[in-house]
């Protein structure tokens, strides 16, 4: 008979730079973690006189953080270490905050009659690492932009009280009014960075700003009536002398090449320099030994060669089945036939998903070309038929086999108390997955948030397992055996 689970617990005080009680939010991440989202963690609520109870979903190192709105402000503590039923006590200060100072360094450039007070820059400065961002944080992290004119200060600018157990960036980026777009302030400009490049409140940065040289592209579609219609993504690469630097430029139709009139403006560090491109249907491309100079911009024109072996059919995706058992009967609502495929997936939350069914009975699918810049399709029936995710082909027809299916339910070996961090799941093998997350027609998913009794498929008939994550932290791999027809159960210990 196994023991009673007793959680770790943190008993997290949060008081002012006085030493008085205030009211905060605490979260614990793993240690080291790079969080992404607040509400990933265990979080608590810290209302004074007492302490925050915090319950951790499981022993380890952690990072505690503690927001406060009055005074705003973010503390932390680092490589809090919590044994299984241990209760540890954390005292936590909101240190009073401090400014930055920002100053101009010497010799400043920009201060000859034609650019002072004309040009600007915008001055935003961001917690740095270690800080999560996501929605949770709006209004308590602090972060600012302002617009400071480009010329001499009587006295340094500082920004508004910053809590002082952060780092922060600072990051400048010149603007230019429309007036003075044309003429001197059209050349090679200046680029203004700060230094040092992270601080702490309390702290100063000084402005530099340092010549630049500009390259300027034409680009020009070799054998133009070869190309298919359709929008066209050009990657591109400027190496100088600080480093390489990527681009990304669409067009929507090949006729919007040619009728673009401004070039593409590249401004590096004065010397020599590579330009490089390729793209979706686009041969590689190069201009090697580049030297640029300060006092005007180099002209050049690239060649966008077509590559059709690389560029996906625009012909329908016809997709035929194999493997098909014994149909239900006509009319029944479960036997349409559905499919989807992930297009783009910035995160488990929100992917960009295609999807498609056909209530009639139908034998085969025929999907828009737009489906093969996907990576993989799945096809189901019913909750009783499913595809492994299968690979979609630039060009042609594909096969895919419908196999028994089954279903899986996810059931937590603990009932997770709300605030204890959220509950991931991603297929080990990294494919995407049917999730039947309203019970009643699946969505595709490269990994989810899931919680005990959401069921996970329909499953092709077989082992699966599946990665988990609980409040940032990697849990053991679960795995569940789904037989046709059946409910598997997948059982996710720790």
């Amino acid at each position: 008979m196994t023991g009673r689970h007793v959680p770790p617990v943190l008993e997290v005080r949060v008081t002012d730079a006085e030493g008085n009680p205030v009211g905060a939010t605490v979260y614990a991440f793993p240690h080291d973690a790079v969080p992404q989202d607040w509400e990933e963690a265990p979080y608590g609520e810290h209302r004074p006189p007492g302490p925050c109870r915090l319950e951790l979903p499981v022993p380890g190192l952690y990072d505690v953080f503690a927001r406060s709105r009055y005074p705003v402000g973010v503390t932390r503590r680092t490589g809090v270490l919590v044994r299984a039923g241990d209760v540890v006590p954390i005292d936590l200060a909101v240190a009073a905050g401090r400014p930055i100072r920002i100053e101009l360094g010497e010799p400043w450039p920009l201060a000859d009659p034609l650019r002072a007070g004309r040009l600007k820059a915008s001055i935003q400065i961001l917690a740095a690492r270690g800080v999560p961002g996501g929605d949770g944080a709006e209004g308590v992290l602090p972060r600012m932009g302002t617009f400071v004119p480009l010329r001499p200060l009587t006295g340094p600018w500082e920004s508004r009280p910053l809590p002082p157990s952060l780092e922060f960036v600072v990051s400048v980026a010149l603007t230019v009014p429309k007036a003075y777009r044309e003429g001197a302030l059209d050349g090679p400009g200046y680029r203004v960075f700060a230094t040092p490049p992270i601080v702490r409140p309390g702290g100063t940065v000084r402005l530099h700003a340092e010549r630049q040289a500009s390259l300027h592209v034409r680009p020009r579609l070799e054998a133009p009536e070869a190309w298919p219609a359709g929008p066209i993504r050009l990657d591109l690469a400027f190496e100088d002398g600080r480093g390489a630097h990527t681009h990304t430029r669409r067009w929507r139709a090949p006729g919007s090449i040619r009728r673009q009139k401004r070039p593409l403006v590249f401004r590096g560090r004065p010397g020599k320099a590579r330009l490089t491109w390729d793209g979706p249907g686009i041969a590689p491309g190069a201009l090697e030994d580049l030297h640029l100079d300060a006092t005007r911009a180099l002209e050049a024109e690239i060649a966008i060669r077509l590559d059709a072996s690389e560029l996906p059919s625009r012909e329908p995706l016809v997709v035929r089945l194999a493997g098909q058992g014994d149909p239900p009967s006509h009319g029944s609502g479960e036997d349409s036939l559905a499919a989807a495929a992930i297009l783009e997936s910035p995160g488990d939350d929100y992917p960009t998903v295609l999807e498609w069914r056909d209530d009639d009975r139908a034998e085969h699918a025929e999907l828009d070309y737009g489906w093969r810049r996907a990576d993989f399709l799945v096809v189901w029936r019913g909750a009783h038929e499913v595809s492994r995710p299968t690979p979609i082909p630039p060009r042609g027809s594909m096969t895919v086999t419908l196999e028994p299916a089954g279903v899986a339910i996810v059931v937590p070996c603990r009932l997770l108390r709300e605030g204890v961090g959220r509950l991931r799941i991603r297929r080990a093998d990294g494919l995407p997955f049917l999730l039947l997350r309203d019970r009643d027609q699946p969505v595709l998913r490269p990994g989810a948030q899931v919680q005990g009794g959401d069921l996970v498929g329909p499953l092709p008939a077989g082992r699966h397992t599946f990665q988990v994550e609980l409040a940032g932290r990697r849990l053991p791999d679960a795995t569940v055996v789904v037989e046709p027809g059946g409910v598997g159960i997948l059982r996710l210990v720790w």
